[in-house]
């Protein structure tokens, strides 16, 4: 099996298993398409996709995953995507600025 395609499964399953335990992450979760890009490090969104890289996805836990992809959707969630006007939208440079507001707690 290549690892984007068990990058997805994952994904899939966590997206799941977080629609059942954490009801509000999940809907928020299923509101953004999933897309694989090697081009990225971790993981990073627009607003509207949810981009990760397998690699990356295949290096982590279940729960690692799960927490990682409730991380990720509280960015539109909190509306990051439209705060960053003219700003470089390089890694590391706008996200070292993003206010550190997704503090939340989670049982995984």
């Amino acid at each position: 099996m290549n690892s984007t395609f068990s990058s997805v499964v994952r994904i899939q399953k966590a997206r799941t298993a977080l629609l059942l335990d954490h009801p509000f992450f999940g809907t928020l979760l299923f509101r953004v398409g999933a897309r694989a890009r090697s081009s990225i490090a971790t993981m990073a969104t627009d607003g509207v996709s949810l981009y990760f890289n397998p690699e990356f996805v295949e290096t982590l836990s279940s729960a690692e995953l799960i927490g990682t992809l409730a991380h990720e959707v509280m960015h539109p969630a909190l509306q990051h995507h439209t705060r960053r006007a003219g700003r470089s939208p390089k890694p590391g440079i706008w996200l070292a600025f993003t206010p550190s507001i997704q503090c939340f707690s989670m049982r995984v």
